[in-house]
């Protein structure tokens, strides 16, 4: 197993990698080739996250971790509450939010999808919504829908 010697986490636009900054610079002085770098990461992003149109992208939270002889790995990790809104369409963060409302179902398809991404089983389901409504409340939006969750 090779040693890792740097980890970096970078939150980078689906799909939108380039070897401009602020990609290039920070991955440069690692020495990384940077055009593969992009084309890996644009690849494996367009699969999972494809933004709706009129949207800016998503922001994929990202672990790069680089070993001493170079060669890295990327893992991309799970979107956040406001990533997933948007991803589902619920939201679009370029245009002022006229719309303040989501619906209470979205909270527990979001929910549901955070719980497969994390690994654990379907009985935190109840604890996630929470989470997710209040992280949703924050954000300035009415819940409107059932009112178990």
């Amino acid at each position: 197993m090779k040693k890792t010697s740097i980890t970096l986490r970078l939150k980078i636009l689906a799909t939108k990698a380039t070897p401009k900054p602020p990609i290039g610079p920070i991955l440069g002085q690692y020495s990384i080739n940077l055009m593969e770098f992009c084309k890996e990461f644009n690849a494996r992003s367009s699969q999972l996250y494809k933004p709706n149109k009129g949207t800016h992208g998503i922001i994929v939270p990202t672990v790069v971790k680089i070993r001493e002889d170079k060669s890295y790995s990327i893992e991309l990790k799970p979107l956040s509450v406001s990533g997933m809104l948007e991803l589902l369409g619920q939201v679009k963060f370029t245009t002022p939010r006229r719309k303040k409302v989501i619906d209470a179902r979205i909270i527990y398809e979001i929910a549901k999808i955070r719980l497969i991404n994390k690994g654990q089983e379907p009985d935190h389901i109840l604890n996630e919504c929470l989470t997710i409504k209040g992280t949703i409340k924050s954000m300035g939006y009415k819940i409107i829908g059932p009112k178990d969750l």
